[in-house]
């Protein structure tokens, strides 16, 4: 799923109307058709150029999150690199 849709306990940029066909900004009621292939790129292109603040907010946000997973991974790493020291030491020990 798009990280632009609202979803009832979040709060994101686009409403899914007309069964999902249609997408409606809640900042500015600016409503597109999806089209076929439901893709999210005009979503995408009228956030990033018509509310260029959210957008900012948007990657600002998707950049913390990532920041956050390699936090999260790094004492992982940290183990796993004891754990080839240690069997170099034992292997050449």
């Amino acid at each position: 799923m798009s990280k632009l849709w609202g979803l009832t306990d979040r709060c994101y940029f686009f409403d899914k109307i007309d069964t999902g066909e249609r997408a409606k900004c809640r900042n500015c009621s600016w409503i597109k058709d999806r089209g076929a292939t439901k893709s999210t790129y005009n979503l995408k292109y009228h956030l990033e150029h018509q509310h260029p603040e959210l957008w900012s907010q948007k990657l600002e946000a998707e950049r913390m999150k990532q920041e956050k997973k390699k936090e999260e991974k790094l004492p992982l790493q940290h183990v796993q690199t004891i754990l080839n020291f240690e069997n170099m030491v034992r292997e050449n020990g």
